[in-house]
């Protein structure tokens, strides 16, 4: 079972190598990509292929060296005036410590990371190389030089090999290395040689056996080819200890020019010919490939197997690559000779398919094979192989009856009521049904059965009116599922039909394929979705429940339980955990396995989905026959190894390695990453992220590259991971940080600059603000004094005088000689008037003068605390911290009045036993003050008490001189505190620079302290 589940893996780098492909399948049936010259920057005929440790795909052409990325070639160019950068670039080898060997015409070349080495000397035409199992690479051609010679390659020289070592071979066109040994192949033949040992030639039968090629497989076996022109041309294999010509029953290699040679990990032989294409040689099997199969040359230069398990062929026009399908797919390429229209599953695991002439038969290993033939006899509409050996065609103009235990003829069991067949099934009791057109009604199916005994029944359909019978099936019970057409599903149990309600909305936009899967349970396929019908109760799944779309063709149940289905767009596997899932909870979206074009399925399948007694599933499409086993789907259990290819600022390239620094106000970023997977790497999926910048992972799909703007400046790192086809991940990925230097107006001090700037504008500002403020109040209270003494100057001049005047007046009249009552009346009238001039003289005195008549408030606290007091009133403690300053005498006033109140207001209603005054001069100046009482309640704590007008009349006194008033009270006491602004109250204040030193001072030094205790 393919189980729906991603394999995450973290790699930093590619762990070994896949399997190859699978030889069971011929070389048609893989899929095939071309890359022709001047294709995606193949610019030149491609020679050579290699892949180093990291996954890179190196090819060397005509013309320089690229590297595939999956989607383009890219030449190498890091040093342009490298004999790799353009010249002939005939040899390749990858290292299995990471280095990349390239041969040229012009001289040798190492490709180490990021280091790039070239041999000096004389050499050209360098190559070809192996590598033996202690790792050393070696060379065997020498160009010019004619003497023999063999040489390994060190870090930066060679250590070369002559006769006097033991090495008397010629030549070098090839090299292998294998069993401690090396085998090198020229024009004389085949040398055998090992450090320390003398050399050994085979001549392969004649001097003139020029080898062309020689591979050392995983088997220990050796293969050989030898160049054409001469009698020992072809294919050779070394076995017993001497070289034999290979010879295997259909391929005749002495007729081709090989110059390739590869043994997959899969042990099949590869070869690669100059002008016929490639042969592969698997279990006794031939295959050929040239041109005609899609090949882009018969002209072939090299054959390379990836770590993937992909083939790739270079050759004269282009490069191919075939790897493994999920989907097989048979077509005339593989042996099938006719137009194929339907399919049924035989017992023994093979499939018959049925075409307009014949039947043939594909076996389990992938082998077609011609079962019979009969003459034309209309569209074929169903395939039935029953359980009787007996295989039914079904076409639009007769049935067709092919029993394998008689003489292979075909007889026609149609009848004389019955033409078009529309169906087939077996029930469990081994009756074979049909629906065909009746003859009396030609626009009317009927189902008939056809017993052991050869008589056939016709059953009457259940629909009163319409075309009839459709699609039958058998319901594992006996009995038949039956759709009519587009007037319902039904179910026959033998003598009548049972129409199930449940399923017209489905069946009447035309069912497809009905699957029973258990007595009562069945799955049914149509424009709308699967249905899935079970104890008469129906839901449908479609697009809306997870499927790629709605329209079903076909279905079928694996031996897992997954539920496959070919549809328009894709065929689609549903697990079947997802599948009960769905089945429990309503609504429930099942995630699910789509198989499309890119994995070999065309969507224009119309058939049934059938399952083989091996597990496999097929189905039919036009004129080919596809097949995808289940159990046995490849995956590609490689991470692809993730790379960062190029990162842009502002349309100028930077070198991404591990970090970059970008310019100040960079504006644009563009980062372009890669991941090296080559087995159909537009199903890649990526994920990055830019941490410092997004929170969330962007899913990019196969989208290679990602665009920032405006980044501000900061440290950033950028990582990207990648899933191949199959799912399986590298989640460690890539990375490179970012570095965005500020300019100078977005660095930290001149930001903490502005800052500091900002915040002293806002201080002067509120300084302003405050010194308007304080303006304002004094100026207030300086009309307020200005109008008391006006006032008082007033009463002065014109009342006092005028009640003064009438008092002397009043005295005057006493002296007069009047009655008694009269002058009784003028002494009271004198009295009046003097307790009137009394009183004037009294408002005026304090109109002029404040309350208090200095500024120490603490004294005139102590007077009203020490006025009527008595030993059950509460003592009184007066502090006073800081430096006394001259107040304005108006706030003095008010100031004086609050508190007086408050010690009257604590004195008289708190119950306390002390009463504790504060008196503070700072910045501003506070007044608190606190006793041990009862407390408040609530509710006369935030209005006052009824009829009472103490605490209006401190909060009216504090609003109008700007003061903040506080009163709390609990359990334990009341307190008020009043904070006057000293802008408000201090009178001189001083200067910002004396007020700055005089609050530092105040900070070092200890406040002057002052208290009392009153009543003590």
């Amino acid at each position: 079972m393919r189980r729906l589940v991603l394999v995450m893996v973290a790699a930093a780098a590619l762990p070994g190598a896949a399997s190859a492909v699978d030889p069971a399948r011929a070389i048609t049936q893989y899929g095939h990509r071309v890359w022709r010259v001047g294709d995606a920057g193949l610019d030149h005929e491609p020679l050579s292929l290699a892949q180093t440790t990291d996954g890179v795909l190196w090819v060397g052409t005509t013309n320089g060296l690229s590297r595939f990325d999956g989607k383009q070639f890219l030449r190498w160019q890091r040093v342009s005036w490298a004999p790799v950068a353009a010249g002939f670039v005939g040899h390749l080898l990858a290292a299995r410590n990471g280095d990349l060997f390239a041969g040229s015409l012009v001289g040798l070349s190492r490709v180490s990371h990021n280091e790039y080495y070239t041999y000096r000397g004389s050499l050209n035409e360098a190559g070809p190389f192996t590598e033996d199992s202690a790792g050393r690479v070696w060379l065997a051609h020498l160009g010019d030089r004619r003497e023999a010679r063999i040489c390994s390659i060190g870090r930066t020289r060679l250590h070369c090999y002559s006769p006097n070592a033991g090495y008397h071979c010629s030549g070098g066109e090839s090299i292998a290395a294998g069993g401690g040994e090396l085998w090198v192949g020229g024009p004389f033949g085949i040398c055998r040689w090992s450090p320390g040992r003398q050399s050994r030639i085979y001549s392969l039968g004649g001097a003139g056996a020029s080898v062309t090629q020689i591979i050392y497989g995983a088997d220990h076996s050796l293969w050989a080819s030898v160049r054409s022109g001469s009698p020992e041309t072809g294919l050779w294999h070394f076995e017993a200890g001497t070289w034999k010509r290979f010879r295997v029953p259909g391929f005749d290699s002495t007729r081709l020019d090989i110059w390739s040679l590869l043994e997959d990990r899969r042990g099949s032989l590869w070869i690669g010919t100059l002008a016929h294409g490639v042969y592969r040689l698997s279990g006794g099997r031939v295959e050929h490939f040239d041109h005609l199969d899609g090949l882009s040359s018969d002209s072939v230069s090299y054959i390379f197997e990836d770590k993937e398990g992909s083939i790739w062929i270079s050759t004269a026009r282009g490069l191919d690559q075939l790897f493994d399908l999920p989907i097989t797919r048979f077509t005339a390429r593989e042996g099938l000779r006719d137009g194929l229209h339907v399919i049924s599953p035989a017992p023994d695991g093979s499939v018959f398919v049925a075409g307009m002439k014949s039947i043939e038969r594909v076996a389990r290993n992938g082998q077609t094979s011609l079962v019979t033939t009969y003459a034309e006899a209309g569209t074929p509409n169903n395939l039935l192989a029953d359980s009787r050996g007996r295989i039914w065609v079904g076409t639009t103009t007769k049935l067709l009856l092919f029993d394998r235990r008689r003489p292979r003829r075909v007889t026609d069991v149609t009848g004389s009521s019955s033409k078009t067949i529309w169906a087939l099934a077996e029930d469990k009791l081994h009756h074979v049904w049909t629906v065909g057109t009746d003859i009396a009604a030609p626009y009317t199916s009927r189902l008939w059965r056809n017993d052991p005994g050869g008589r056939d029944q016709k059953i009457k359909s259940p629909a009163k009116t319409g075309p009839g019978f459709y699609r039958i099936a058998s319901d594992l019970a006996g009995g038949l599922w039956v759709l009519v057409w587009k007037q319902g599903f039904f179910h026959y149990d033998g003598s009548s039909f049972k129409r199930i309600p449940s399923l017209d909305a489905e069946t009447r936009k035309i069912g497809e394929q009905i699957v029973p899967v258990a007595p009562g349970e069945a799955w049914v396929t149509s424009l709308r979705g699967a249905a899935w019908l079970k104890d008469g109760r129906t839901r449908v799944l479609n697009a809306d429940g997870g499927l790629p779309c709605d329209e079903a063709v076909g279905a079928a149940l694996d031996a897992s339980g997954d539920l496959w289905l070919t549809m328009q767009c894709d065929l689609v596997e549903v697990p079947a955990s997802e599948l009960a899932r769905w089945q429990r909870q309503p609504g429930y979206r099942v995630q699910v396995v789509a198989f499309g074009p890119a994995q070999g399925y065309s969507g224009d399948e119309g058939s049934d989905l059938v399952r083989s007694a091996n597990g496999a599933l097929w189905f039919t499409g036009g004129s080919e026959v596809y097949e995808i086993d289940p159990g046995h789907i490849p995956v590609n259990s490689l991470p692809p190894l993730v790379q960062i290819q190029g990162l842009t600022a502002d349309q100028r390239d930077f070198t991404a390695i591990h970090q970059a620094v970008l310019p100040e106000l960079t504006r644009n970023v563009e980062i372009d990453y890669v991941a090296l997977s080559y087995i159909q790497p537009d199903l890649l999926k990526f994920r990055y992220r830019l941490f410092g910048h997004e929170r969330e992972w962007t899913d990019a799909g196969n989208r290679r590259q990602a665009f920032y703007n405006d980044l501000p400046p900061g440290s950033y790192r950028f990582q990207v991971t990648a899933c191949n086809k199959d799912g399986v991940c590298n989640q460690r990925g890539a990375s490179i940080t970012l570095v965005i230097p500020p300019a100078w107006w977005q660095t930290w001090w001149f930001r903490t600059l502005c800052v500091a700037i900002m915040l002293g504008l806002i201080a002067a500002a509120a300084r302003w603000r405050l010194n308007a403020y304080a303006k304002s109040m004094r100026i207030r209270f300086d009309d307020r004094l200005e109008e008391r003494t006006r006032v008082a100057r007033d009463l002065h001049d014109t009342l006092m005088q005028t009640v003064l005047a009438s008092k002397l007046l009043a005295e005057g009249g006493q002296m007069i000689n009047t009655v008694p009552e009269g002058r009784a009346v003028l002494t009271r009238l004198s009295q009046w008037l003097g307790s009137a001039a009394d009183e004037g003289r009294a408002a005026v005195k304090s109109l002029r003068s404040s309350v208090v008549e200095t500024n120490h408030l603490a004294g005139a606290f102590e007077v009203a605390a020490l006025e009527g007091w008595t030993d059950r009133e509460p003592k009184t403690h007066i502090s006073v911290t800081g430096e006394l300053r001259e107040l304005h005498p108006i706030v003095r006033d008010e100031i004086h009045r609050i508190g007086v109140e408050a010690i009257r207001n604590a004195r008289a209603h708190s119950g306390a036993s002390h009463i504790r005054v504060a008196i503070d001069y700072d910045h501003s100046l506070t007044l608190r003050i606190r006793d041990d009482g009862h407390g408040m309640d609530d509710d006369v704590l935030r209005v006052g008490k009824a009829g009472h007008f103490g605490l209006p009349g401190m909060r009216e006194r504090a609003e109008h001189i700007g003061a903040k008033l506080t009163v709390s009270s609990s359990a334990t006491g009341t307190e008020l505190s009043l904070v006057v602004p000293g802008k408000a109250v201090f009178v001189g204040r001083p200067g910002p620079v004396r007020s700055f030193v005089q609050f530092w001072l105040r900070r070092f030094e200890r406040p002057a302290q002052a208290s009392a205790e009153v009543g003590s």
